[in-house]
């Protein structure tokens, strides 16, 4: 039996073992992820039955027995969540509070979980860099019944998109830490946009579009329910390349914007963009991104060590884990 100082140190570093679980409207996505020194492993992956967490009530989740571990990081999209990237002035202060809120729009912090990260420290006159981000308690609460008892015990909780990030920071952007890159994580109902220079953001959006907003244009198109309208974007049996493109298109012009102003003021060029994600149901924003990024579908499973059988064989969709992930790499990283 380990001594109390023992204890101590290995809580200081972290979780050992956790189990990252990403809930989201189309499928639970979980890993399953273990840490040997400074070494993080892929144990398993899978994709369980979507979970409504809408109406505020949820049964415990059903997880496969070889997912058993004593922490959980739980990821979702957020319905009543805000990012930003901001630049504040001795973040410090006493007053960090009120200008976070301010900066996240919010107008106080009840009802809200808020967090924050120190991306760029400032000295003197410089102005530091935090990512900040709020999501509806009431949301987390939900979440939190999917594991209401003993293990996995709940470790933390965070946006889907933002631990896509995570994810793909401690992956493909070790790879370009010299140069800048871009990086998409398609959702259901949003999606998160990053641009990375020298691995460092220096551009993070949540965009309130994602393959919900596709499918939802499809049907009121056609005139056809939510399946058929799914089967149709996925199988490509018609061209809906018209339809599914103004939506597309709107998330392209955006990107576009937030390009350029980086570009400028950072004198990089951005032309590789990596996207994460439920790409079968996002065909038509891939092809948009196509026409004026250098695209690479991302798979997040490839860039970690993994056990064998850890990845089964003809997984769904191995892009959609890096929200998954991420949240096992944010807890499983030595604090």
């Amino acid at each position: 039996m380990p001594s109390f100082s023992e204890f101590l140190e290995k809580l200081k570093h972290g979780p050992s073992d956790v189990l990252g679980v990403d809930v989201r409207p189309d499928g639970v996505h979980i890993v399953l992820m273990g840490r040997s020194g400074n070494v993080s492993s892929l144990v398993a992956a899978a994709t369980l039955p979507a979970v409504s967490i809408e109406g505020g009530s949820v049964p415990p989740l059903k997880v496969p027995a070889k997912f058993k571990a004593p922490y959980v990081s739980l990821a979702t999209e957020g319905e009543d969540a805000s990012v930003k990237l901001l630049s504040l002035p001795n973040p410090h202060e006493h007053d960090l509070e009120e200008r976070l809120l301010t900066g996240l729009n919010l107008k106080d912090a009840k009802g809200h979980r808020i967090g924050y990260k120190i991306i760029v420290e400032g000295h003197g006159k410089q102005e530091s860099v935090l990512l900040a981000a709020s999501l509806a308690e009431s949301e987390a609460a939900t979440l939190f019944q999917l594991f209401p008892s003993r293990r996995p015990a709940p470790y933390s909780v965070e946006l889907s998109g933002l631990a896509a990030m995570s994810a793909f920071a401690a992956g493909p952007g070790v790879e370009h830490k010299a140069k800048a890159v871009a990086v998409l994580d398609i959702g259901t109902g949003f999606s998160c946009f990053a641009a990375f220079n020298r691995n460092v953001p220096v551009v993070c959006q949540r965009l309130d579009t994602g393959t919900r907003s596709i499918l939802q244009r499809v049907r009121e198109s056609l005139g056809v329910d939510a399946d058929t309208a799914r089967g149709i974007v996925t199988d490509g049996a018609f061209d809906v390349s018209d339809i599914a493109g103004e939506v597309a298109g709107r998330m392209l012009n955006r990107i576009a914007v937030s390009r350029d102003f980086i570009e400028r003021r950072e004198g990089c060029r951005l032309r590789t963009l990596y996207i994460s994600g439920a790409l079968e149901a996002a065909k038509e924003i891939v092809r948009q991104m196509e026409s004026a990024f250098e695209v690479v579908k991302w798979n997040p499973l490839e860039s970690l060590n993994a056990s064998d059988g850890a990845i089964p064989s003809g997984l769904a969709e191995p892009s959609c884990f890096a929200a998954a992930v991420g949240a096992c790499l944010s807890t499983l990283e030595p604090k």
